[in-house]
């Protein structure tokens, strides 16, 4: 395609910048821009506009632009600058998308093919002549470019779940609706078809996309997700996340369950949930199963109390690695007290600032009558029964009546029974013991 273009005789020659966005509601955006030359036509792959000057743009090559669909409405601008000075929309040029079947729309709300026409004009007298036509492909969406969340429910007497929130993932996590974009069906473990789902277990959820935002004649496009109704107040931690409990307004909380412990963990490492000036209570021992990975979530800093009552949080399990330091029991402490609590089970690491009870210590924490039974093994810096690394002189740091029963286990250096490290010269332990074994294999000892 070549059309010729006709400058007015007021024009002179200089240079400018031209941008086009075209910016869906989601942000996804083009952004086309190049430098001038000596062109006068419009050609399909050097598109070149000469408005009583001489300016180019190179739109992509290929057959055209093509974009992941993101929403129900597509927004389109346009800013042209001619030696600086910015051109009208509406006066200068105008800009419009159409169909496939060359019908001038506002908004795009299925995948298809449509155009974009840009067009200069020419008021008789100083304006300009010319248009181009530019092709936008939106294509269907695919299983693979989709993410979903909220696979887990909470059981509660008689109420049903029938949804699980679908994203694109890959635009800025777009939550998709039911009946609009996809229909879903649950499957249990007999393989029976279900409407919804309402009783403790695990099913399948089949999520259909509509023919309108799929190729429905791909099978493969087809998503299916496992789905877990589980009971908060089960004895042996399932992987339930419970923060109900939590009032931000109260000052005392007492945790009986494993889904409230992990809640708990949540909200302090996810949440900015720092419980400062609050207490927390154990009302019996938790048992966090030993198979199920710890929640360690987050990088938030405990600094309320927590009291086991001489309970026991048993069977943790902590699988950490990356580059995000302070894991255990809770990420790290600072101006917190832990009192007579019990923890028994495993840390293993290859990150750095690893302990039983808290990953690092921020200064002005206690532990008091407290006992690590927590084997904690680390290919990465500062492990310890208790916590793996003080690094801060904000208030001293008390362990008093402490007992570390765990092994310690180290490739690097840096490591003891109680703490791993410390750039605190202020710690206190007052008639503690350690009675772990810790061993090394550091070529730095």
């Amino acid at each position: 395609m070549e059309i010729a273009i006709r400058a007015s005789a007021k024009s002179t020659r200089c240079n400018a910048i031209f941008m086009l966005f075209i910016a869906f509601l989601l942000g996804c955006a083009v952004n086309v821009q190049s430098a001038f030359a000596d062109v006068t036509t419009l050609t399909d792959d050097n598109v070149s506009v000469k408005y009583g000057t001489r300016y180019r743009y190179t739109w992509p090559t290929g057959d055209g632009i093509t974009i992941n669909w993101t929403s129900n409405q597509v927004s389109v601008s346009c800013r042209l600058e001619v030696s600086g000075t910015i051109l009208s929309s509406g006066t200068n040029y105008s800009l419009s998308l159409q169909d496939s079947a060359g019908e001038t729309i506002s908004e795009i709300t299925d995948p298809g093919t449509y155009y974009y026409v840009f067009t200069g004009i020419n008021d008789g007298s100083d304006g300009y002549d010319g248009s181009v036509t530019r092709k936008l492909i939106v294509p269907f969406l695919t299983k693979d470019s989709l993410s979903v969340s909220d696979v887990s429910f909470k059981l509660e007497e008689g109420k049903s779940y029938d949804d699980v929130t679908v994203k694109v993932s890959s635009a800025n996590n777009k939550t998709l609706e039911k009946g609009v974009h996809y229909t879903i069906k649950f499957r249990n473990s007999n393989g029976d078809e279900l409407d919804s789902v309402s009783e403790k277990g695990s099913y399948t959820a089949v999520i259909i996309g509509d023919s309108r935002f799929f190729d429905t004649t791909d099978s493969a496009n087809i998503l299916e997700v496992p789905v877990s109704v589980l009971d908060p107040q089960e004895p042996v931690w399932n992987g339930y996340i419970d923060t109900s409990w939590y009032d931000d307004s109260q000052d005392e909380f007492a945790i009986a369950y494993p889904a409230q412990l992990a809640g708990f963990v949540n909200l302090v490492e996810s949440s900015n949930k720092s419980f400062s000036g609050k207490t927390v209570y154990l009302e019996n021992d938790i048992d966090l199963g030993g198979d199920l990975s710890w929640v360690d979530s987050g990088s938030g800093f405990f600094q309320g109390t927590l009291d086991g009552r001489g309970f026991t949080i048993k069977n943790l399990n902590l699988n950490a690695a990356g580059f995000v330091q302070g894991h255990g029991f809770l990420h790290g402490a600072y101006n917190a007290e832990f009192r007579n609590l019990t923890i028994t089970g495993k840390v293993q690491s290859s990150a750095m600032n690893n302990g039983g009870f808290v990953g690092q210590v921020n200064g002005g924490t206690t532990f008091e009558n407290c006992t690590s039974d927590v084997d904690v093994t680390a290919t990465g810096r500062y492990a310890g029964g208790f916590v793996g690394l003080l690094y801060s002189t904000q208030g001293e740091v008390k362990f008093i009546n402490c007992l570390n029963k765990g092994s310690i286990q180290s490739s690097v250096a840096s490591f003891g029974g109680l703490v791993g490290a410390s750039s605190y010269r202020g710690v206190q332990f007052v008639n503690c013991k350690n009675s772990g074994a810790i061993c090394s294999t550091s070529s730095e000892l």
